[in-house]
């Protein structure tokens, strides 16, 4: 429909007001949510803090859920939602989808992932100050709070990044950090944290993140980040020793080992790099498929499986494989390199041959067939009304863009959604326009202070 034609229609209808006076001010005032292009309207009308939603005419139905991190546990795929802090599983087999535990709409990642021990999920935080503990049998849920004082003194902490990933070794769990100062290791038997910080002392005013990638060598962690040396963590004897990397790269972005051998990606360019711990020396692979994005941190995940390492795209369009005798880089899937596409991928887990996967350009779980290559795609049938699977405000926080993501990366509630359930939520905010007054007599002042804030007047 031309814009004409949506401007006829309107003034057709009794239950619309075409407003084309330039007092945007009325609009914002006395309607009860804003649908439609994204433009310097929403800043303005974000002041209220009343619903926002940005236009995507082909999104009728429910819009989908992109998994912030998983695991496979039997016949099920664990998942938790993007932005909430719900756990949901995915039949493997009927590939059907059940909440089971109900959560909050959120912002950001909540947790970094989860693994499952003695049929218990356990969710390590990533904006959260508590690992997230489900019981499987018995539908129980319980929270180890985190020590968040000793972040004080670290410069480069971000609250919305603590922790990237976790492994169960020698009974025990450890979260491996972004910004948090310190591994934490957590014995699921007696509850007991232990924190070590030593490990991470020398890099909190080195860089934002402590770690970038981690990987697990038998006994062993092995976390990078953007510096040319590793850590390499004990799990046995809570003992570390940084091992230098003689190579002309920077830092790196990814890490994964097998026999004498930790291969990384280049944190600046992705170049692939094979080290030798017994001989100490580098071998180097740079020869990407045509049309490959360069760029920092272009994989962040990465995974050895058979005779190949598989690479996923954080920042490039494209995600590869590397044959780990001869080096050659081969193209597994290509991404669509619109306008605005973001090809992080969230989190990886392997299973029986195949990688478990989410990217910001997929709803549902990706498979990833690495025997035969190829891959396919489980969306969540999740119900589209939200209040059923999670708690949502009186009034939402909330700014998506037209593939119902998070808008611009710093508003609450980024579970997809659609129209119809937009209306849903202003249907049953009785003292919408009264609140909405009342916001907007404030709005000036919050608009200022936005504007102060993202100046850094």
């Amino acid at each position: 429909m031309t814009g004409k034609k949506s401007k006829e229609t309107y003034k057709k209808y009794s239950n619309f007001i075409y407003d084309d006076t330039s007092n945007l001010h009325r609009a914002i005032t006395w309607s009860n949510a804003y649908y439609g292009d994204s433009s310097s309207v929403v800043q303005l009308y974000k002041a209220t803090e009343k619903p926002v939603m940005i236009q995507n005419p082909e999104i009728v139905k429910f819009g989908g859920v992109i998994a912030s991190c998983g695991c496979v546990y039997r016949e099920y795929f664990y998942f938790n939602p993007y932005a909430s802090t719900a756990i949901f599983r995915l039949n493997l087999h009927t590939h059907v989808s059940e909440c089971l535990m109900k959560g909050e709409l959120t912002q950001y990642h909540v947790y970094g992932n989860m693994i499952v021990v003695d049929d218990v999920i356990y969710c390590s935080p990533r904006t959260s100050d508590f690992i997230t503990a489900y019981n499987l049998k018995s539908n129980e849920v319980s929270f180890i709070q985190i020590d968040t004082s000793i972040t004080k003194d670290n410069r480069c902490y971000d609250k919305y990044a603590k922790f990237m990933c976790s492994y169960y070794l020698n009974g025990r769990i450890y979260l491996i950090p972004y910004t948090y100062p310190a591994i934490i290791s957590f014995c699921p038997r007696t509850q007991e944290l232990e924190y070590h910080a030593d490990c991470c002392q020398a890099y909190i005013d080195d860089c934002k993140l402590i770690f970038v990638a981690a990987c697990v060598s038998g006994s062993k962690i092995i976390a990078a980040g953007e510096r040319k040396e590793i850590i390499i963590f004990d799990t046995e004897t809570s003992k570390f020793e940084t091992i230098p990397i003689p190579t002309s790269c920077t830092g790196f972005s990814s890490v994964a080992s097998i026999d004498a051998h930790i291969w990384f990606s280049s944190y600046s360019d992705g170049t692939i790099i094979k080290y030798d711990t017994i001989y100490k020396n580098c071998t180097e692979y740079s020869v990407f498929p045509e049309g490959i994005i360069f760029c920092d941190a272009m994989f962040c995940l990465s995974q050895i499986v058979g005779d190949d390492l598989w690479l996923f795209a954080n920042n490039t369009n494209i995600n590869v494989s590397v044959n780990l005798e001869s080096g050659k880089i081969i193209e597994q899937r290509r991404f669509e390199a619109d306008p605005g596409s973001y090809f992080q991928h969230n989190f990886i887990y392997e299973a029986e041959g195949s990688i478990y996967t989410s990217s910001w350009n997929d709803d549902g779980v990706i498979v990833y067939d690495t025997d035969n290559g190829g891959y396919s795609k489980v969306t969540f049938n999740v119900e589209s009304d939200i209040g059923k699977n999670f708690f949502v405000g009186d009034f939402i926080d909330s700014v998506l863009n037209s593939k119902n993501m998070p808008f611009k990366w710093e508003y609450k509630y980024g579970i997809q959604n659609n129209l119809c359930n937009l209306l849903s939520v202003i249907q049953h905010q009785s003292e919408c326009s009264v609140q909405a007054i009342e916001n907007y007599q404030s709005a000036g002042i919050k608009i200022f202070e936005f504007t102060k804030d993202m100046l850094k007047v």
